[in-house]
């Protein structure tokens, strides 16, 4: 999914950025079984709709990314090299 995340990025296909978070959303349901890679799905959903809701201006997308990298970051050890602290977000 990533992959297409960063085709949009790169092209500014929306269908591309549209197929990943499509994608990403079918699968999240089954995002635990993910086990120690949970935290990646959710921080590449996150990115994924951060991207939308610059594109779309949409409040609701923007919710929806910032409870994504906030559950990314909930499941991510703070001996995590990619942990970047809780204080740097702030409750919603």
């Amino acid at each position: 999914m990533g992959a297409l995340v960063n085709e949009f990025e790169q092209t500014g296909d929306a269908a591309a950025l549209e197929r990943a978070i499509g994608l990403l959303e079918t699968a999240e349901p089954d995002s635990r079984l993910l086990g120690a890679r949970e935290a990646d799905f959710w921080s590449v959903l996150g990115h994924a709709l951060l991207r939308d809701a610059e594109r779309t201006n949409f409040p609701a997308t923007i919710e929806k990314a910032l409870r994504a990298r906030r559950r990314a970051l909930d499941l991510t050890s703070s001996q995590d090299p990619s942990w970047s602290g809780a204080d740097r977000i702030t409750p919603g």
